[in-house]
């Protein structure tokens, strides 16, 4: 008789229930992860989508004249917005470039005398100072808007308010009428 030696019934039943609890938990965390994954870029794509049809800030207009202005001697940009779209805009990110880089979120409000949100249908206009870039070459103004129910204010890419340094010198120089 040959001597074999063998794993009891039991110590076998016990080691394929391991392997297959730990390879159901593998296949669980590998799930997960993409699931994850896939409902970040869902919120992302939500939140551009919002952008693109819910967000519609617009300069005012009377008749043919815009208001906006900018004053290159103080370095003053000031801006009347009208917010057409249905979500509220919670503040602005204000980008300009010149001899050095600017860029900043503009989310406060201090009582009525000044506040960087725009409600639907609301008009205000806005005041921004760039004394510290030099020559200004580049001028940008997203809008900054809620993104889902309790999450994080998140920026706008489109609509963008953009000018460049040959569009600086066709803006009318404030003050504003």
């Amino acid at each position: 008789m040959q001597n074999k030696k063998a794993v009891s019934p039991l110590i076998a039943t016990v080691l394929l229930v391991m392997i297959v609890v730990s390879v159901g938990a593998a296949v669980m965390l590998v799930i997960r992860n993409l699931s994850d994954e896939q409902i970040q870029k869902i919120e992302t794509s939500s939140r551009e989508i919002q952008c693109g049809t819910e967000v519609k800030p617009r300069i005012v207009a009377y008749g043919t004249s815009y208001k906006y202005c900018y004053d290159p001697t103080t370095r003053n940009v000031t801006v009347m917005f009208e917010n057409q779209g249905d979500t509220k805009i919670e503040g602005w990110r204000i980008t300009v470039i010149g001899d050095s880089v600017y860029d900043r979120e503009d989310t406060a409000c201090h009582n009525d005398t000044y506040c960087s949100e725009l409600n639907t249908s609301q008009i205000r206009t806005f005041h921004w100072n760039y004394d510290d870039v030099g020559t200004v070459e580049y001028i940008r103004i997203l809008p900054l808007v809620t993104g889902a129910p309790g999450k994080e204010i998140v920026t706008c890419r489109e609509p963008a308010l953009e000018w460049e340094e040959e569009d600086l010198a066709g803006i009318p120089s404030c003050p504003m009428s």
